[in-house]
């Protein structure tokens, strides 16, 4: 007991704050911890676009999905290149050329994935040169496009744009278009739509 008395009185006024202000900012801390932990940790990770790839004579040209080329822009990348043209891509885009040439990109796009909704139908032929082919389809039978000019890069990018499945159908599901200035007198058939001076149907 002496002792003690003897400490008490022994002791500083910077250690009795020392003595009596540790444990309170111990104390204190440690809530701060406690409080910390409860809260709930969020990690943000940017978003990464979608990618959708056009390859030309090669090289891939990447366009973010999110973001998308416009088909004008589109359509001039992939006429950059009408050298590599393989014989299913001659056959349709000769298909666009004398179906729809002069018509907006969206009506020429809309007229060559009609045909490639054809060949996946199992309703005509399974190529895209026998559909065109076929008897009573298409008026321009055997004519040959001309090779050197822009109607025909323009038909040959259409084409690719088409097969590789590198922008939304224009006409979902068409398989048959005439154009809006005949009446074919076919039989009752689903309207679909109308791009340009086409009309398209299921």
């Amino acid at each position: 007991m002496q002792a003690i008395f003897s400490w008490v009185h022994g002791t500083s006024p910077g250690q009795w704050l020392r003595i009596i202000l540790l444990p309170i900012a111990a104390g204190l801390l440690l809530a701060a911890a406690n409080a910390s932990d409860s809260l709930p940790v969020q990690i943000v990770t940017p978003p990464q676009p979608a990618t959708a790839v056009l390859q030309v004579a090669g090289d891939d040209i990447v366009t973010a999905e999110s973001d998308p080329m416009p088909l004008p822009l589109l359509v001039r990348t992939a006429a950059s290149d009408t050298d590599t043209v393989d014989r299913q891509l001659g056959c349709l885009a000769t298909a666009v050329y004398f179906e729809s040439r002069g018509e907006p990109l969206e009506g020429q796009l809309a007229v060559a994935q009609s045909i490639l909704n054809r060949v996946d139908s199992g309703r005509y032929a399974d190529t895209i040169c026998a559909v065109i082919k076929q008897p009573g389809q298409f008026a321009f039978g055997r004519a040959r496009a001309p090779r050197s000019t822009d109607d025909w890069r323009t038909a040959v990018a259409v084409a690719r744009i088409a097969r590789d499945n590198l922008w939304p159908e224009m006409a979902q599901g068409a398989m048959s278009f005439h154009a809006s200035r005949v009446s074919p007198g076919w039989p009752r058939r689903d309207r679909i739509a109308r791009i340009g001076n086409h009309i398209f149907y299921r």
